[in-house]
């Protein structure tokens, strides 16, 4: 079942970015490290970390979804989106 977002906010620290998504009334912490965010953005001609996640975060939280949707994993268990998880081909 794919994930929607939990709420609009999310968490930057010195290597990611964090922000929720839900199933059901069960929400799972997402992240996106700072290099994944830097190879996507070479790709799309942005530099910034936040920018890029803030651009694309439909992007990002659909590689989430779909990590969840073709993984198993405990509720408590970080999706964590990687490089391999993005379609750099696809706009």
């Amino acid at each position: 079942m794919p994930l929607k977002r939990a709420n609009s906010r999310f968490l930057s620290d010195a290597e990611n970015v964090r922000f929720l998504m839900q199933e059901g009334w069960v929400e799972m912490l997402c992240q996106i490290d700072f290099k994944t965010l830097s190879l996507f953005g070479r790709a799309i001609g942005l530099s910034g970390p936040l920018e890029i996640f803030e651009a694309h975060r439909d992007r990002f939280e659909r590689a989430a979804s779909d990590k969840y949707d073709r993984t198993t994993r405990h509720v408590y268990e970080v999706i964590t989106v990687a490089a391999t998880d993005l379609d750099l081909t696809k706009d």
